[in-house]
């Protein structure tokens, strides 16, 4: 997993990111009425006021899950590896919020694929490049990179820092409990819990 760096007094995108090994984090059973509050308002953020896409074409009804990624970070990588089976099949819907913390490299290959033209596609063959050889994407040049999309990222980025989410990969999913999060891996039973964008 990468964690995110501590931001410093004046943000910057290229601040070096500090890998460390840890048991995945989930949010605790029974979060008090307050605490649950914030994660169910997060969870509508991700949604309605962040800049995200779908990583495949889920089936009506498939649960949905929120990714907060950076493309260049490896344990991300491998998560996309390993839930490249549920993704192609649509048993969920795995929306991607770029949140590149490994710094420039990242922040340029979110853009790259963002200005791709099948976005989806562009990400999941990035993804799987180490693991399955498939291309990654090509590097766009920057300079002509759209200024809202420019915007999004460093908007992910800021709201990631602003809630304290740790690093990446950081999932947010809705549940019959209301919204949960779990930071480096998914529970096994994300299929059966998550609820689905209509629930």
């Amino acid at each position: 997993m990468t964690q995110a760096p501590r931001p410093p007094d004046t943000a910057t995108l290229n601040a070096p990111a500090v890998a460390t090994l840890s048991a995945p984090i989930t949010a605790i059973e029974h979060p008090s009425a307050d605490v649950q509050a914030g994660i169910d308002t997060i969870f509508k953020q991700a949604g309605e006021e962040r800049i995200w896409f779908s990583a495949g074409t889920p089936n009506p009804g498939a649960p949905v899950v929120y990714m907060l990624t950076d493309p260049e970070c490896p344990h991300c990588q491998w998560t996309i590896d390993q839930m490249q089976g549920p993704i192609a099949s649509g048993s969920v819907d795995l929306r991607i919020i770029f949140a590149p913390v490994t710094g420039v490299q990242g922040f340029n290959t979110a853009l790259s694929i963002l200005h791709s033209k099948d976005i989806a596609q562009t990400f999941m063959a990035h993804m799987t490049s180490n693991t399955r050889g498939t291309s990654g994407v090509v590097q766009m040049d920057t300079t002509l990179a759209d200024k809202a999309v420019i915007q999004g990222i460093v908007d992910n980025i800021n709201w990631m820092r602003a809630n304290k989410m740790p690093g990446v990969p950081f999932f947010l999913f809705d549940t019959d409990q209301g919204a949960q999060f779990a930071f480096s891996e998914l529970p096994p039973d994300i299929l059966t819990v998550a609820k689905a964008a209509s629930q």
